[in-house]
């Protein structure tokens, strides 16, 4: 799913699958991470990539996210989104 050939690395996050959300333009999931400080770690993307990605996954499975970070400015304040790119099991 990654179609940046010329970025060789990406972030990379290991966690339980615990909501899975799907919209018309952009869908999402949440996944559980950390042992002694655990987190909620929200990944989206469009739909049409997140369905291929998300088919064999469903609530409760681990699996291992690549993803990026990009922050927007709007109306005085900043937002920062966590772009979904692949999954696969975590073994």
């Amino acid at each position: 799913m990654i179609k940046n050939d010329k970025q060789t690395t990406f972030n990379q996050i290991k966690g339980e699958i615990i909501e899975i959300i799907k919209g018309e333009e952009f869908s999402s999931i949440t996944l559980v991470v950390g042992r002694s400080n655990v987190r909620h770690v929200n990944l989206s993307c469009k739909t049409f990539q997140f369905d291929q990605m998300i088919r064999n996954y469903g609530v409760g499975d681990r699996v291992v996210a690549q993803f990026y970070i990009s922050s927007n400015k709007k109306n005085e304040r900043w937002y920062t989104t966590g772009t979904l790119l692949s999954m696969a099991m975590d073994c």
